[in-house]
């Protein structure tokens, strides 16, 4: 803190101010993505799990173009600027400009279709597919999920003692109206599912169909276990290298139908490596839950249609618990950080 006498010839003042004595913030950074807090406080904290998922995405405030920058970066919906829409500020790509292309569609899918992971069933009605994606998918859905959320409303935590956040394609979950829509709540179109990604999943969900009826489950049950399906619901989360320690979430929200023919989540993974955690229940306790630890490319799955051995699998929930800095594929143009595709059935 200083007197503002002090001021004149040393520091920019980039705002007025009638006190007599002012705060001085050099190296300042901004969040991107202007977050709610209650009160008339001029000096507040974040909660700490919630500065961990916001760090990455801080930005530069440059002194000349202070009052500028901030009326461009929030509106009244708390809308980013389209240069910097992409996870609210945190850029999936390292840099703006890449030397390579993002690898031709059907030249990933492709190596999608040559793919022959590592199955192995965790669970009834979870499997964990190691090597899903070859190197070409993984860039090409990366790629297209940067197109899609710099086309969407920022990332945005997924609640409020989260370090992850989060971003909806297909269709978004709207609580005051209480169903999906195609529509956010700022008003702006939800982006569709990259062609690829839908892809992706029929392909996972054949492969692990596949390794349950081989190993005993049969064509039928494997059928019935993990039901083929296009999905119409894909969340992006996205977490910066660290400790995560997210609360359990479970998939909620789809219909009584979908839940009955047991149609599958299906999770694929891009970037840093992670732990994540999953448990029978939301509110399980800690003692039960299991752990995986996901690589760039991964793939993982939870179903199982009503009345089978493996519709317990489908109430699943689901924590990221740490991401490893600097493990994701050096071939891979992406940032620091993990991105998680869940894909489900409404």
């Amino acid at each position: 803190m200083k007197a503002q006498s002090q001021l004149p010839g040393q520091e920019p003042i980039l705002e007025n101010s009638e006190s007599a004595f002012v705060f001085v913030c050099r190296n300042a950074r901004m969040l991107p993505v202007a977050q709610s807090i209650s009160g008339a406080h001029k000096l507040w904290t974040l909660p700490a799990k919630l500065v961990q998922g916001l760090q990455p995405t801080l930005l530069p405030v440059a002194s000349d173009k202070w009052k500028p920058h901030i009326q461009k970066s929030v509106s009244a919906k708390g809308a980013a600027p389209a240069s910097k829409r992409a996870a609210g500020g945190v850029d999936l790509w390292p840099t703006r400009v890449r030397q390579t292309q993002t690898p031709a569609l059907a030249a990933a899918s492709a190596a999608l279709q040559s793919s022959r992971p590592v199955v192995s069933a965790l669970a009834p009605g979870v499997v964990l597919l190691r090597h899903a994606l070859p190197l070409p998918v993984q860039q090409a859905l990366l790629d297209a999920c940067r197109q899609a959320a710099m086309a969407s409303d920022p990332f945005a935590p997924v609640d409020a003692s989260s370090a992850s956040l989060s971003i909806s394609l297909g269709l978004a979950w709207r609580e005051e109206l209480g169903r999906w829509e195609p529509r956010s709540d700022t008003g702006k179109p939800v982006q569709p599912i990259p062609p690829l990604a839908v892809e992706a999943v029929a392909r996972v969900v054949a492969q692990a169909a596949e390794f349950l009826a081989s190993h005993g489950a049969g064509a039928r049950g494997a059928a019935a276990a993990l039901p083929s399906y296009t999905p119409d619901l894909c969340e992006l989360r996205y977490c910066a290298p660290g400790a995560a320690q997210d609360a359990l979430r479970s998939f909620d929200h789809e219909s009584e139908a979908s839940r009955a023919k047991g149609f599958p989540v299906v999770l694929l993974c891009l970037g840093d490596t992670a732990e994540l955690a999953y448990a029978p229940s939301a509110a399980a306790p800690a003692s039960s839950r299991s752990r995986v630890t996901l690589a760039s490319g991964d793939a993982m799955l939870w179903g199982g249609a009503a009345g089978t051995p493996t519709a317990g699998a489908r109430d699943t929930a689901t924590a990221l618990e740490r991401v490893q800095a600097q493990s994701k594929p050096k071939e891979l143009f992406m940032t620091k950080g993990c991105l998680h595709l869940f894909f489900r059935k409404r």
